[in-house]
């Protein structure tokens, strides 16, 4: 079964067939029309693709009756997208959108239109053009009322964020994930497909020292990854994140933290006890225990060919003190937008030396210390 944009979609599209049905349209268009259903229905969606390609292409060539043109462009369209013909996907959801357009069709089907369009332009390599058609989306829906529109215009900021982040415009993707957020609903559990968006926001936060906002979001990224998709390969990664987030929370905001997350049904991924959400209300040292301290820690250079590209980025990584005070095991949690970035940060860690987590007055092993590297090219 082919999957339609939407319940709307398909009423949509149900009701222009039957008008293109009901209409005196050329053989050249009706025959792989007629092919192009049969195909659906025996399964075959290789032949079913083919058929609603030159069904589409006949109608074009032949100037038919525009809504005609946009149901058949749509057909096209989502067989394309499910067969990875991205290219030829991109182009017939634009016609689409074209046509939806001229023909003053429903806002909310437009701008998931749009949206399908910058999906397969990013999927093609294009996630400059990806961007711009998602932000098309989004205005779009943004225009419109309802919850089904608010949904969509979610959706659209999400993918924009996606594609600026492809790009590098760490930035601009941060404000297109925070706008994302703004159409969360109010109250009750946030979808989760939110998390990419979450997440965005949290890095954001990191970037602009919000302690809290940081350790809220990257809590409800932890929180969404392991309800919805807990086999994701990012939840390890966002679970230091987390741990991260909520290690540099000031004096007094572990429970606010806690709060604001209740208040969405939201525990803490690692517990609900606020006095682990905090370092300053960790135990205090003695002089037979006390944790890694850091003897030099020369911070990374910048990476050049991202300088001169005017890449900004963000490296999270964590990594283990040896009982001689060396590094070992550093990992990279998260390089944001390119690896280069953790590739670099992760050079000059293993560089660094500490004095060794002392255990009734014995050098251990201290597992598990994060840091992060902020690449800003202002200052």
């Amino acid at each position: 079964m082919v999957r339609l944009v939407s319940m709307l979609a398909v009423f949509a599209l149900a009701s222009a067939l039957g008008q293109a049905y009901a209409q005196d349209l050329p053989a050249e268009v009706t025959d792989p029309y007629i092919a192009y259903t049969e195909a659906l229905e025996a399964g075959d969606l290789d032949a079913a693709r083919e058929a609603a390609r030159q069904a589409w292409r006949a109608g074009e060539r032949l100037k038919i009756d525009l809504q005609t043109v946009g149901v058949l462009a749509d057909n096209f369209a989502q067989l394309a997208l499910q067969a990875g013909e991205h290219g030829a996907a991109r182009s017939a959801f634009e016609r689409s959108a074209e046509v939806q357009t001229a023909q003053g069709g429903d806002r909310v089907l437009l701008a998931e239109t749009w949206l399908l369009a910058a999906r397969a332009a990013r999927s093609g390599g294009d996630p400059r053009d990806a961007a711009d058609l998602a932000e098309r989306g989004a205005e779009i829906a943004e225009a419109a009322e309802g919850l089904a529109a608010r949904g969509v215009a979610f959706e659209a900021r999400q993918f924009q964020a996606l594609a600026l982040l492809d790009l590098g415009r760490s930035r601009a993707a941060i404000r297109a994930a925070e706008q994302a957020v703004d159409h969360l609903p109010d109250d009750g559990p946030y979808p989760g497909s939110a998390w990419p968006a979450a997440f965005i926001s949290g890095f954001g936060a990191s970037l602009d020292r919000d302690t809290l906002e940081a350790a809220y979001w990257m809590s409800v990224t932890h929180r969404l990854l392991l309800e919805h998709q807990p086999e994701h390969p990012d939840v390890l990664r966002t679970r230091y994140w987390t741990r991260w987030a909520r290690q540099n929370l000031e004096e007094g905001e572990g429970a606010a933290l806690l709060a604001r997350l209740a208040e969405r049904g939201l525990l803490p991924p690692e517990g609900t006890d606020s006095a682990r959400l905090t370092a300053s209300e960790a135990a205090a040292e003695d002089a037979l225990n006390r944790d890694a301290r850091p003897l030099r820690r020369t911070p990374p250079e910048y990476p050049g060919d991202a300088a001169r590209a005017g890449l900004e980025g963000f490296a999270l990584l964590t990594f283990d003190v040896a009982p001689d005070g060396t590094t070992q095991n550093v990992r990279v949690i998260a390089s944001v937008p390119h690896p280069v970035f953790g590739e670099r940060s992760a050079r000059s860690v293993r560089r660094w030396r500490y004095e060794p987590r002392l255990v009734d007055g014995e050098p251990a092993l201290r597992e598990g210390v994060i840091t992060e590297f902020n690449f800003s090219l202002e200052g």
